[in-house]
């Protein structure tokens, strides 16, 4: 991921921060659209009304976007003043196709485009080849940025406006909180993240200090099912004996679920491991007894995973009892270190 360089992460301190985050509001105003030329607006036009922000190549056989033409054609004929201004284009699908058609051209706009655009968490649907998916606006900016657009400089001031920047809630404030090392000088921050920004994903972030003084913020993980996920990644990497009672709670209840929430399945397994008594390896047990194949098959994979990983002597006889076919052995690989 573009911004899990350990290298570059909090480069900047917090002063600078804030004097960056000044320069941001003090941007220059934005003309008005109404301003644009009419070969721009036709342009514009059609880009809406196909809705979508489209790869190069799109369906299954790779044909070239209609889309993307009309993109080039946008970045041939427009300024850097009206691509500027098109990034506040009340279309997502817009304000895209503008901000990339600066970075390919290598605008020095585009940087101060993209800081103001670090808080746009409206979404854009995407198509590359046959598959489409939906991404904020501002995840988009940030991978058409880091493609090779920013310098060393500039991608350690976006990981720590991301970290200390307040109200920014996109995917990739995520996943630099999922890649931080504890150092102790981001605690205070990741806790402020967890409890007044309500981002349950600082949990993960937080759980590597294994400081049992976070317990009691902890706990309301446990309590939202779109949550839980982090209270149970906590719980595995500070395996408290409070935890306990909880874990097994979810387990029970997961097990009479019509539908598998896989990741937090995945994630049960192991943070029970980190308990081995008589009361895991009787689950344990149950989920190798399970009759019913598809959930035989998928919880024993998780089960492997979690034995494996975290191995204790009176597991020994549950993994030489699991008997998986060659697809779910391969997806126990794939699976293995996803929830670093």
């Amino acid at each position: 991921m573009y911004l899990q360089s350990k290298a570059y992460h909090m480069k900047y301190s917090l002063a600078f921060l804030l004097i960056l985050l000044a320069g941001i509001c003090d941007a220059q105003e934005i003309p008005d659209s109404t301003s644009l030329r009419p070969e721009i607006g036709s342009i514009v036009d059609s880009i809406i009304n196909d809705g979508l922000l489209e790869s190069k190549r799109i369906g299954y056989a790779g044909t070239i976007s209609g889309q993307w033409k009309r993109s080039e054609k946008l970045g041939k004929v427009s300024s850097d003043k009206e691509l500027y201004t098109l990034t506040s284009n009340i279309k997502a699908v817009v304000r895209c196709y503008a901000f990339q058609e600066l970075v390919l051209r290598q605008s020095p706009v585009a940087y101060q485009v993209l800081l103001n655009h670090l808080r746009d968490t409206s979404h854009v649907s995407i198509m590359n080849y046959d598959v489409i998916y939906h991404e904020q606006v501002g995840d988009r900016f940030l991978a058409i940025a880091f493609s090779g657009y920013l310098n060393v400089s500039q991608m350690a001031s976006i990981d720590s406006i991301l970290i200390y920047g307040s109200n920014i809630r996109l995917t990739a404030k995520d996943n630099l909180l999922m890649s931080l090392n504890p150092d102790p000088k981001y605690y205070s921050r990741i806790r402020e993240i967890l409890i007044h920004e309500k981002n349950p994903v600082a949990g993960i972030a937080l759980s590597r200090y294994k400081n049992r003084d976070d317990i009691p913020i902890i706990r309301p993980l446990f309590d939202k099912d779109y949550t839980q996920y982090y209270g149970i990644f906590y719980a595995r990497e500070l395996p408290d004996s409070s935890f306990y009672d909880t874990l097994v709670k979810i387990f029970n209840h997961e097990w009479h679920e019509k539908y598998y929430d896989y990741s937090k399945w995945r994630i049960l397994y192991q943070a029970l491991a980190k308990y081995p008594n008589q009361k895991t390896l009787e689950l344990f047990k149950k989920t190798l007894n399970t009759k019913n194949e598809f959930r035989h098959n998928t919880l024993c994979k998780y089960l492997l995973i979690a034995i494996t990983k975290y191995p204790d002597k009176s597991y020994e006889r549950f993994k030489s009892k699991i008997k998986l076919s060659k697809y779910y052995m391969d997806e126990v690989q794939r699976e293995a270190d996803i929830d670093k």
